[in-house]
């Protein structure tokens, strides 16, 4: 018994550090971390051979193959900033034995709560950043475009960076003056 228990823990664990892993990889998008994860649940509860998933954030809805609504669900809601964003669903295609939650383990809801929490943590994150290369980006147009010269110096005096007005009055490139 206590082999059986340690085993569901390490598959709970190896979901958990397969999200870790997603999330890692230079230029993944939400979408496909999203994808990654609800292909990651179903090896990581009691019944992987009859569990599907579905993770339904914003409007972009991920599901196993073999998704299907079934009588023996457990879900968690993602909430993003505060708002209700989405919810991460996991169904048993047969009915089992019950357990602490209908066939559900209680440590499967622990692994769902902390599954969505992930989600809405990394949404979050990935959301801020978009906006913050928005903002970097409106920024460097209205600094390079503006009408007024500007000029960036380092603390040597250096020029390091202008805009085109300077360049345009100065009748310079940018790669002579910098």
């Amino acid at each position: 018994r206590s082999e059986e228990v340690l085993r569901e823990r390490v598959k709970e664990l190896n979901c958990l550090y397969g999200i870790s892993h997603l999330v890692e990889k230079q230029g993944i998008s939400l979408e496909e971390i999203i994808q990654g994860t609800v292909d990651l649940i179903p090896s990581s509860w009691q019944y992987p051979e009859i569990t599907c998933a579905r993770i339904i954030l914003g409007d972009q809805e991920s599901k196993t193959k073999n998704f299907r609504v079934t009588d023996w669900r457990q879900a968690c809601d993602i909430t993003v900033h505060g708002k209700l964003s989405g919810t991460v669903e996991v169904y048993y295609l047969e009915g089992k034995p019950a357990c602490h939650e209908g066939p559900f383990l209680k440590e499967e809801r622990t692994l769902i709560n902390t599954i969505a929490g992930r989600l809405a943590r990394i949404t979050e994150r990935m959301r801020r950043e978009k906006e913050i290369r928005f903002l970097k980006e409106k920024y460097e147009d209205l600094y390079h475009n503006a009408p007024i010269m500007y000029l960036s110096l380092d603390t040597n005096g250096i020029i390091i960076e202008c805009n085109n007005a300077i360049l345009d009055k100065l009748e310079y490139t940018k790669r002579k003056i910098i």
